[in-house]
Order: structure tokens, then C-alpha cells, then sequence
């Protein structure tokens, strides 16, 4: 019974992982009038890098994420996609490896 606990916990994540994925990745692609503004852009991009390496499989990510470039920390500002520190080049880095 543990085992299936733990498997649901484990799918229930890549799952949230994939859908929130799938919504940003289509609020950065989005063009037109509308902007979300610099700091929602760099938090977007970094829940993308952060969901593609940590819960995202190669087949899951592949097609749906990309490079977005680099999360700027400046316009991020304290609007953190994390709550424990981060090194945004290293996690955008070892996305991106999944994708190939």
C-alpha cells in the first residue's frame, strides 16, 4: 500500500509539474498587445528550467519546453521561483540537457 502511496504522490507531481509547464511555456510564446511584465516573464522562465529538471522526464519535456535564455535575477527581483537558493544558470543548464 506504500508503494502505491508513493507512486501517486510521485505521478501527482509530474503531473502538476506538466500542466503549470505547459501554461507558461504558452504565456512566453504568446505575442500581441499584452505584456506580463519583466518579472513575470523571468519567474515563467524559471519555473519552466525548474519543473523540465526536476519532475519533467525527456519524454514529458521534449516539445514543450525550450531555451528561453537566462533568467535575469535583477528583473526577477525578490519574486523567487523557490523558496531554498538557487543557481538559475546551473538548473536552466541541466534543463536544457533533457531536451536533447
Amino acid at each position: 500500500m506504500l508503494a502505491t502511496f508513493l507512486a501517486g504522490v510521485k505521478y501527482g507531481r509530474r503531473q502538476h509539474a506538466l500542466e503549470e509547464t505547459k501554461l507558461l511555456v504558452l504565456a512566453l510564446k504568446k505575442t500581441g498587445t499584452r505584456d506580463p511584465g519583466n518579472q513575470f516573464r523571468e519567474y515563467a522562465k524559471g519555473r519552466v528550467y525548474w519543473n523540465t529538471y526536476l519532475y519533467l522526464s525527456s519524454d514529458y519535456a521534449s516539445g514543450l519546453a525550450e531555451d528561453f535564455g537566462p533568467v535575469n535575477e535583477i528583473r526577477l527581483g525578490n519574486a523567487e521561483y523557490r523558496k531554498e537558493p538557487v543557481d538559475h544558470e546551473l538548473i536552466r543548464k541541466k534543463a536544457l540537457l533533457k531536451l536533447q
